[in-house]
């Protein structure tokens, strides 16, 4: 059997989980007279909050939970477009924009200060009065999902002997909105715990729950993976730290020096004033995103952020890179995380080097009960370790606990999914190569 192969039954021996049932869309923005591409237009989700604008190249990208069957693209001096969806799936939605013509008189611009700067000026000011990880002491239950999907996957890999055995995972096939390839589900491991953090002195602990890795036997050592064993993502930090490789953020103090910002768009989300600010590398010589930042005109903190790694920025194994982050007001009005989402594509050298088999890795994260200033319990600062492992069922939790913690419900899909998981353990085949690759 060849090693090719062997890596891609491993992604069939966990095969448990999809990216959630989300309607997911990607495509491209141009102009309809030239078909050159426009940056910098917005494009939504009518009646969500979910929406971004587009790349230089044009590029959008959009994923949500709500169930909307429309996106719409916008820009000025452009009619607005609306196309529709199909709710739950991957769509691929380009738009070609009209201009329109406006009756001004002369327009005079003079050159002053970059607008953007005194938003950004103001975000860095109020660093220790927004960024939890500067708050004296905070606490949250946290649910996190990690997944494992296998990318560029190619004709050969349906041979007859995989269709016979494990023919029906291929109707799981999905389609990525990171990167507009098929994939193909290959892990799901769901986790909910408590989280506390202090400042001064530093502390930070997480205290699992529960948690379990679909067609992992040994749940519970594998739950300090679910739990501790993943990076916090911070644009509030100076760089960002993940992979072991440091990103400039855009909000560091010396951000200027990274990127190019701009003034987009200003907005009135959930009764509140908003300011969409773009950023764009000045240069792809060392570790840079590309994206934008919605910043909070009254109290000037982080409201959400989407970023990615642009093309030309070589960090050995990932091909691509994708950071997703939303907070709000939370206890005593201070603003604190509500959802994080990291996706990658990433590659594994095969026995000839020149060939790569790719591996999509998705993680969320959802926080709620969440307090503020609030003492940490002795019992939590007495414990030994940073994760501490709290199941008293290990690897036995039924589908109801899963039901009320989770922050939304598994589509008639995912749980079919689940499903298929139990079907694969019993194919002779798997049992071979499982106690081969579990080892």
């Amino acid at each position: 059997m060849t090693q090719r192969t062997l890596i891609f039954l491993a992604g069939l021996l966990w095969a448990a989980g999809a990216s959630a049932q989300t309607t997911r869309v990607r495509g491209q923005v141009t102009d309809a007279a030239d078909g050159k591409p426009l940056q910098f237009v917005s494009v939504v989700f009518p009646g969500t909050t979910t929406g971004i604008t587009t790349d230089e190249q044009g590029i959008y990208a959009l994923e949500t939970r709500d169930t909307v069957s429309r996106v719409q693209a916008s820009m000025v001096g452009y009619a607005t477009r609306t196309l529709p969806l199909t709710p739950g799936t991957f769509n691929h939605v380009d738009f070609a924009l009209e201009a329109v013509e406006f009756g001004i008189g002369q327009v005079v611009i003079t050159p002053g200060e970059n607008p953007a700067y005194p938003i950004l000026d103001g975000v860095i000011r109020n660093k220790p009065l927004n960024d939890p990880e500067r708050y004296d002491t905070y606490s949250c239950r946290t649910y996190t999902k990690m997944e494992l999907d296998l990318t560029n996957i190619r004709p050969q890999f349906r041979s007859r002997r995989l269709q016979r055995n494990f023919g029906f995972v291929f109707d799981y096939v999905d389609t990525s909105a990171l990167t507009g390839q098929a994939y193909l589900p290959a892990m799901i491991s769901e986790s909910t715990a408590d989280l506390y953090r202090s400042s001064r002195p530093a502390f930070k602990r997480e205290v699992i729950r529960a948690s379990r890795i679909s067609g992992v036997e040994d749940n519970f050592a594998a739950a300090q993976f679910t739990g501790g064993m993943h990076g916090d993502v911070n644009f509030y930090d100076n760089f960002i730290d993940i992979f072991n490789v440091r990103f400039a953020s855009p909000l560091s103090d010396g951000g200027r020096a990274f990127y190019n910002y701009f003034l987009v768009d200003s907005m009135v989300t959930e009764g509140r004033k908003v300011y969409k600010i773009r950023f764009h590398p000045k240069r792809l010589t060392t570790p840079v995103l590309d994206g934008e930042v919605n910043i909070d005109s009254a109290s000037y903190a982080l409201q959400s952020a989407s970023a990615r790694m642009p093309k030309g920025v070589n960090v050995n194994w990932i091909r691509h890179l994708m950071l997703d982050n939303e907070n709000r007001p939370a206890d005593k009005g201070r603003w604190f995380r509500v959802h994080d989402r990291v996706s990658a594509e990433f590659s594994v050298s095969t026995a000839d080097s020149s060939k790569l088999t790719s591996f999509i890795g998705t993680r969320e994260v959802a926080y709620s009960d969440v307090r503020i200033g609030e003492p940490i319990p002795d019992e939590v600062l007495r414990m030994d370790n940073n994760v501490v492992v709290r199941d008293e069922e290990p690897g036995h939790r039924r589908e109801e606990f899963w039901e009320q913690v989770r922050p939304y419900s598994l589509s008639e899909k995912e749980k079919g999914i689940y499903a298929m998981v139990d079907s694969v353990q019993h194919v002779p085949l798997y049992r071979n190569i499982y106690t081969l690759i579990n080892t």
